[in-house]
């Protein structure tokens, strides 16, 4: 490892993705080198411009916000690629930040589709859970405010986030989505243009 350590930091090996894989699985097998492993790998990784990779080994060494601040200012990063990395590394910390909106300007990742992708896989169920057992613990317009600003998300994506939560046995958290949706009066989602957001017209039978 110091050899590695020394040659990598001077810049002396051929980086290459082929090479933060072999470090990243060196970390998994041993855990006691892990943070030196992924430390390097997440160099090796910048230099490819592996940037999904990159963000990956930030999380797996525990630096969340610094994953999710390299994340959106990645100009490379989608959506996708943000949602690989986080069920690589389910973290409700990572997906919190992730959805936030950026001063002003919209989420990295919409809530509405991160809960309704992550309520489809198994693995991940418990983690959209999370997310909105966060927001509605806040208060009601906590939530309504999340589902409003998601300019991203129609009314039947969060209409099946709602059936989703209910499949789960979470009536308490299908209501709420439920009732928010339902208190607008038919009109539920902002909808992003140029000049900035509009209100869409939706009727619910």
């Amino acid at each position: 490892m110091q050899l590695v350590t020394h040659a990598v930091s001077n810049n002396k090996l051929s980086f290459s993705e082929d090479l933060g894989d072999l470090l990243t699985e060196h970390a998994q097998k041993n855990p006691r080198v892990a943070d030196v492993c992924l430390a390097l790998a997440t160099i090796v990784y910048e230099a490819c411009r592996m940037d999904r990779k990159t963000a990956l080994s930030m999380c797996r060494r525990g630096l969340i916000h610094s994953a999710a601040n390299f994340m959106d200012h990645c100009e490379e990063l989608t959506a996708e690629d943000c949602m690989w990395v986080l069920c690589l590394s389910p973290s409700l910390s990572l997906l919190q930040l992730l959805t936030a909106p950026q001063q002003g300007r919209a989420a990295i990742l919409s809530v509405g589709v991160a809960c309704s992708t992550l309520l489809s896989d198994p693995q991940q169920q418990q983690l959209s859970l999370q997310l909105l057992d966060s927001l509605v613990s806040r208060g009601r317009e906590v939530l309504e405010e999340a589902i409003l600003q998601d300019s991203s998300s129609s009314v039947d994506l969060w209409t099946n986030v709602a059936s989703l939560c209910s499949e789960l046995n979470r009536a308490d958290l299908s209501r709420a989505v439920l009732s928010v949706l339902l208190g607008q009066s038919g009109t539920s989602v902002l909808s992003p243009d140029l000049e900035g957001a509009r209100l869409m017209e939706h009727v619910f039978f």
